[in-house]
């Protein structure tokens, strides 16, 4: 476990597109990698997913180069560190006399080559980010790619409509979204046809006008589906009409049971 890790700001424009919750897990989850609590690491959201897979490269690296500069500085301890003040008397005296150049690097008897390193700060060294934002990127064209064979209108290319959507500034946090916003339109076209075949849908747009003018924030309501009302059963289910009315005493009493159980009536036969 280590008592201190780096955080890099070239990871800001990527945290700062996520909401405060998901910001709030990345920096949880570093504390829990450098604890080694991997078990509680969080990456069921997809935004958080994406921005994790970006720094842990960089985060790993700097573990690496920690450890590795703590190992040497450990070496170089056991093979006698710099030398004691009894052995820099010894020195040639024409040696001695010489001034020490500034930042010059100094060797022992052995030729052993002493780095001064503070074991308990990190070394932060440049590291590229290309690689890392590649694992991103093709991570995030793989949902789109899911989404684009989900859409029924015309298409130009992946490459093309990916590239008009990542015009966005918010497309990280957009991008998890379209599959379920498709879905939905193509159902609620499928049941606004069904339920009113006269009402009018408009047709699918090109794909590169549905991202350039963010049509996937419109909002499509599903149609109410309205029920016919049943007829009620009735005693006298399948007699016939003018039977069914010689069952009554009078023509008004033979009405209302006609009223109440939805059974259309005839003329007075009697």
């Amino acid at each position: 476990m280590k008592d201190t890790f780096i955080v890099r700001t070239e990871w800001f424009d990527a945290i700062s597109e996520l909401s405060n919750e998901d910001q709030l897990v990345i920096f949880q989850n570093m504390f829990h990698f450098h604890m080694n609590n991997n078990n509680l690491i969080n990456l069921n959201n997809l935004s958080v997913k994406l921005v994790w897979k970006l720094i842990l490269p960089n985060i790993e690296r700097n573990i690496n180069l920690y450890d590795k500069r703590k190992e040497t500085s450990r070496e170089n301890g056991l093979k006698g560190g710099r030398p004691t003040k009894n052995q820099e008397d010894t020195k040639n005296p024409s040696e001695s006399e010489k001034p020490n150049k500034p930042n010059s690097i100094t060797y022992l008897p052995n030729e052993t080559l002493l780095v001064p390193v503070s074991v308990s700060v990190p070394v932060s060294v440049p590291v590229s980010v290309p690689v890392s934002e590649s694992v991103f990127n093709s991570d995030a064209s793989l949902v789109f790619e899911r989404f684009r064979k989900l859409y029924p209108g015309d298409k130009r290319g992946h490459e093309t409509e990916f590239t008009v959507f990542k015009k966005h500034k918010d497309w990280k946090v957009e991008l998890e979204k379209l599959e379920s916003v498709i879905a939905n339109e193509i159902e609620w076209r499928q049941n606004t046809k069904r339920s009113n075949p006269s009402a009018f849908i408009p047709e699918w747009p090109h794909l590169s006008t549905y991202l350039k003018q963010r049509r996937w924030e419109t909002v499509r309501e599903q149609p109410q589906t309205t029920e016919v009302p049943k007829k009620k059963s009735h005693p006298f289910e399948g007699a016939d009409p003018v039977h069914l009315q010689l069952k009554f005493n009078d023509y008004d009493e033979y009405l209302r049971y006609c009223t109440q159980y939805n059974v259309t009536p005839i003329p007075q036969a009697y």
